[in-house]
């Protein structure tokens, strides 16, 4: 004989391994998704961090050049201001030594006029002593 609770045990029995497929299938799925999210966000921010990583290193290069940059600039200044300072001290003193030479060569020969000057009143008054004698 057919018993048809045994057809509906079967069919009962059937569409539960049918949802029992359909879950675990589910579940299978939404573990792969899952790991495969962790996969693509994992390189996403790798990638971010690359990238993030790469402009800081750029920011801090740029402002360890702007220093380095500043620091030669600093030398080449201060080296250059010292040879152009030497320079117009050189011309400088020359010229005060030529302005100082000039007032002892003045001196000098006043000194020297005034000597001379004596020396010829001298004479002249010699000669003409002799003369108003004669």
């Amino acid at each position: 004989m057919y018993d048809s609770s045994d057809e509906e045990d079967n069919e009962e029995s059937k569409e539960d391994y049918e949802e029992g497929n359909e879950v675990e299938n589910e579940v299978e799925n939404e573990e792969e998704n899952k790991e495969g999210n962790e996969v693509e966000n994992k390189e996403d921010n790798e990638e971010e961090n690359k990238e993030e990583n790469k402009e800081e290193n750029k920011e801090e290069n740029k402002e360890e050049n702007k220093e380095e940059n500043e620091v030669e600039n600093e030398e080449e200044n201060k080296e250059e201001n010292e040879v152009e300072n030497e320079e117009e001290n050189k011309v400088e003193n020359k010229e005060e030594n030529k302005e100082e030479d000039k007032e002892e060569n003045k001196e000098e020969n006043k000194e020297e006029n005034k000597e001379e000057n004596k020396e010829e009143n001298k004479e002249e008054t010699k000669e003409e002593t002799k003369e108003e004698e004669i």
